[in-house]
């Protein structure tokens, strides 16, 4: 038996527009804030039942992941290239100055992480902080980019990362392979078991109002109005 999607992917969307707005503010994410439902341009939401929560949602300019917990894992900037190919990007960046060094790209993304609610401290206690700045290889001639990586763990898939542009200082994305060490709520969504048991025929004859009210019946967490924006 398929299970009844809408009214949880109504609240789902919501509750994540909610904590990505809230986080996005945290950071002064290079966009318009706060994000709304008129604003995104792809949504994949799964069955809970398979997966847990977790979702992904993108904008013209940010892509968004939650995964397993309400905690927003992936924050990663969109079309950062302005439709170069990667060359010609690496080019164009390597005539560019950096305004910030190893040291300020470490101080941005730990300012970043704790802006989001992740314990560095924690963090710091089990994994030792690789700040590395790419290279662009034009031979013979190995040329520095303004972008810096900031790491912890295995370089290979690292338990956090931010990467940071050194031209204004923007934070260009954010992942948290373990979110453990996160401080956010773990749970967006409450009662989900009774949110699903609402039928979609049910769901598609509810009033504007009514899904408000189902929004703040189930929601786990209160943002207030500058958040949730439906």
């Amino acid at each position: 038996m398929t299970n009844s999607l809408l009214a949880y992917k109504f609240v789902a969307l919501a509750m994540m527009l909610a904590e990505i707005n809230f986080c996005g503010n945290q950071l002064n994410l290079h966009t318009k804030l706060p994000i709304k439902e008129e604003n995104v341009c792809s949504v994949f939401i799964p069955d809970p039942k398979f997966i847990g929560f977790g979702g992904r949602i993108d904008t013209y300019e940010y892509s968004f992941c939650f995964a397993q917990t309400g905690r927003l894992r992936f924050i990663v900037k969109l079309n950062h290239q302005h439709g170069m190919s990667l060359i010609d990007y690496q080019k164009d960046l390597s005539s560019k100055k950096s305004r910030i060094d190893t040291n300020g790209a470490y101080n941005r993304a730990t300012n970043a992480l704790m802006a989001i609610g992740v314990n560095v401290s924690k963090l710091e206690k089990f994994y030792t902080p690789t700040i590395e700045q790419r290279n662009y290889i034009d031979q013979p001639t190995v040329l520095k980019l303004p972008i810096f990586d900031v790491q912890w763990g295995p370089k290979a898939i690292p338990i956090i990362s931010v990467t940071v542009s050194g031209i204004d200082d923007e934070v260009v994305s954010i992942r948290q392979q373990d979110d453990s060490y996160s401080t956010r709520p773990r749970e967006l969504i409450k009662n989900t078991d009774r949110l699903l048991a609402i039928r979609d025929d049910e769901f598609l004859k509810m009033t504007r109002e009514e899904k408000i009210k189902l929004i703040r019946e189930y929601a786990a967490v209160q943002y207030g109005q500058r958040s949730i924006n439906h």
